[in-house]
């Protein structure tokens, strides 16, 4: 459908698994194969690359594997885990893969790492262990994170998360990222624009 569109530049196989869903083996509670990310994705890779191999192909990670290898322990978004890349690594071409985590703050979900006392400082370890640590090897292009930046659910707690987040970017050197999202519409996070459609200039500075 799409590989006569010269600027269709990648497919993201599916947006945020999560439930029942396991990146593989690991989990005796969860070993029914069906519900397994790691093959779904290869499958999916290999049927689009066969339609149009000029595409990349991004992968949202888990919730969690619960494999007993990877660290339960920290709060995941939907979407946001890729610990088992590490040992159990997605069979898809290096030059077309890219792992697109999705992450947020206060205003979308409360985490437990939000209320540590160390908080923000915290943070860098956990997005370290869930997607950061592969930025060396894969490009890492965060496909959600936002909020309402200070006037949403989570207050000034949301401010300080997403301006620790911007941080940890560019830290990484990760300078690639979908902000969710540009209308107000979406309830909690809000838009680049406000309720009277004018910019948000404070989150525009924010993504300079």
């Amino acid at each position: 459908r799409y590989a006569h569109l010269p600027y269709f530049l990648a497919i993201d196989l599916y947006n945020e698994p999560n439930g029942v869903v396991r990146w593989s083996t690991g989990d005796v509670n969860a070993s029914n194969p069906a519900n397994f990310w790691k093959p779904a994705v290869e499958s999916a890779a290999a049927a689009v690359l066969a339609a149009n191999p000029r595409l990349l192909v991004f992968v949202q990670g888990i919730t969690g594997n619960y494999d007993g290898v990877e660290n339960t322990g920290i709060p995941m978004n939907w979407g946001e885990n890729f610990q088992p890349q590490a040992y159990q690594p997605l069979a898809i071409p290096l030059d077309k893969l890219v792992l697109s985590p999705h992450t947020y703050g206060p205003d979308v979900y409360v985490k437990s790492s939000f209320s540590a006392p160390n908080f923000p400082a915290n943070l860098a370890a956990h997005w370290d262990t869930l997607f950061g640590q592969f930025a060396q090897v894969h490009p890492v292009v965060v496909g959600e994170w936002g909020g309402r930046y200070g006037n949403g659910t989570g207050g000034q707690k949301d401010f300080v998360w997403q301006n620790a987040f911007v941080d940890y970017l560019l830290s990484k050197g990760i300078r690639s990222s979908f902000f969710w999202c540009y209308t107000p519409n979406s309830g909690d996070t809000g838009g680049i624009l406000d309720d009277n459609l004018n910019l948000r200039q404070d989150k525009l500075a924010l993504l300079n």
